[in-house]
């Protein structure tokens, strides 16, 4: 038989060991209370797999997505990457950027894998890798916002175009920045960590 009270009514029943309840409805709410926490804790475990799963295939896309784009780059790109110097920096040197930029997400796609698949075998070490990885994703967007959004007013360009250009930058970095932070939270909670380490109640 099932008590259908809220937790904290529960636990109050459980711990208060007061004569006005019965034994019988004591461990009815002790039973129901362990119910609850065995399937409170199931739904945990079934998130942190879940998000460990998916950093796992972000990671793979990741490493694999750069390099494919970087061959891509390699065999079409013009013979001549002299700088042009009456651009702004990130344009003058793109293809330098675009290279650091592949490599970069290279090595957040190899720690994100790494920490997702340690996640799924709950080693210790494994939503550290995956914080780490997060944490490079949201230094980066933010140093992309710091130098490359400004760059755009130094282009030859009037009107609303530069407006409405950085208005956007500025949404997409916001927009990323916000799904970046919502599994870092997750992945550097102490739950999470207690979870790995298989100290989780």
């Amino acid at each position: 038989m099932r008590i259908h009270r809220t937790t904290g009514e529960l636990r109050e029943i459980v711990a208060a060991a007061s004569p006005a309840y019965t034994p019988r409805l004591v461990a009815l709410a002790t039973r129901e209370l362990a119910l609850r926490c065995s399937t409170e804790e199931q739904a945990f475990e079934r998130k942190v797999i879940l998000s460990a799963t998916a950093a796992a295939i972000v990671g793979a896309i990741c490493v694999v997505w750069p390099i494919l784009l970087l061959s891509l780059f390699r065999t079409f790109a013009p013979g001549s990457t002299s700088p042009a110097t009456s651009m702004p920096f990130p344009f003058s040197h793109f293809a330098r950027i675009f290279t650091g930029v592949a490599v970069f997400q290279v090595f957040e796609g190899l720690l994100l894998f790494a920490g997702g698949m340690a996640t799924r075998s709950r080693s210790p070490i494994g939503p550290r890798l995956v914080s780490a990885a997060l944490l490079l994703g949201l230094a980066y967007i933010v140093v992309f916002s710091v130098v490359f959004i400004p760059s755009v007013s130094a282009f030859p360009v009037s009107g609303p175009f530069n407006v409405v250009f950085v208005a956007f930058a500025l949404f997409n970095s916001a927009f990323w920045g916000f799904l970046l932070w919502l599994p870092f939270r997750l992945f550097s909670s102490r739950r999470v960590r207690a979870f790995c380490s298989g100290a989780a109640a």
